[in-house]
């Protein structure tokens, strides 16, 4: 998904990191093309968009019923139309924004009460939808560091920072053992993803279901590859009472989220200090040593 060791035209304009990072969030894979990165640019923006749209197409308004609060009054009017509080869909802010914009009203002569009723209601494939909305938010958060690197005039050889950040969110470790890292790897992995199985076997394989416990799941989808996995093959949560050790399951999947955001930064300062390479990113391998001369 994200590539590496790019070849920077000189029609590239500059950007601060700063601006990198919003322009990003607003419009995916705008700053990659104002950088010169027209086709990670378009990839950005098929990933970020396309991810969005397909769970937005499921869920619907429904996704407005996740939201981790109701804005106060006072900052109700702002929040409507820039919805920060929709997490983990935030950073991908300028399609949160979008999608505020076309969300339905009640009908004329509608009470708000069975408006508001209506998106309490499932849909069929909730899981899978809201699953792809969350992820598109961290897939953007992802892009957003790579236009942030991007953005300092600054190339890598080797291995790219956000790839290993990418990777190791789906297979926790695999970020370390691709910089040659490997025993760390396995290492921070096996801690991950252990402590990630045992809360889906403390409950039953059902720890993982952002409609009844909206706020676990954020950490819990930090853990890409396992999150993934539980959505498809093991949630919604069965109906009827649960085991006594159920809460335990889901407070260690949300842990283990936690746990492989650090492995994410770790693996991109990782390769970030394996990969940098001194110089503008227009520099080619022999520049320096013709300026030299």
């Amino acid at each position: 998904m994200f590539l590496g060791g790019p070849r920077y035209v000189s029609s590239r304009m500059k950007m601060t990191p700063g601006t990198a990072i919003l322009w990003t969030a607003l419009v995916p894979g705008l700053a990659h093309v104002r950088l010169g990165l027209a086709l990670r640019g378009a990839l950005a923006f098929l990933t970020s968009v396309g991810i969005f749209a397909l769970g937005a197409s499921i869920v619907g308004d429904r996704i407005w019923y996740f939201q981790l609060f109701q804005p106060m009054a006072l900052l109700a009017p702002l929040l409507d139309r820039v919805p920060l509080q929709l997490l983990p869909e935030a950073p991908n802010l300028g399609c949160c924004i979008v999608l505020s914009m076309l969300r339905e009203a009640p009908a004329e002569g509608q009470a708000t009460f069975d408006w508001l009723r209506m998106i309490r209601l499932p849909v069929p494939n909730e899981h899978i939808g809201l699953t792809l909305m969350g992820f598109s938010g961290i897939i953007n958060s992802l892009w957003a560091a790579d236009a942030h690197w991007a953005s300092q005039e600054r190339r890598h050889s080797g291995r790219s920072p956000t790839a290993m950040a990418f990777l190791s969110w789906m297979l926790p470790g695999a970020g370390h053992a691709l910089c040659g890292q490997r025993n760390k790897g396995l290492l921070l992995g096996a801690a991950v993803v252990t402590m990630f199985a045992l809360g889906l076997a403390l409950a039953s394989g059902d720890a993982v279901d952002r409609p009844l416990r909206s706020a676990w799941w954020i950490p819990q989808a930090l853990c890409g590859g396992g999150t993934m996995f539980a959505a498809l093959g093991t949630a919604p949560w069965p109906e009827g009472p649960v085991g006594d050790w159920f809460d335990h399951g889901v407070a260690m999947c949300a842990v283990a989220g936690l746990m492989n955001l650090i492995v994410m930064i770790d693996a991109y300062t990782v390769a970030e200090d394996a990969g940098k390479v001194s110089g503008a990113v227009g520099d080619e391998p022999g520049d320096t040593a013709e300026k030299g001369a």
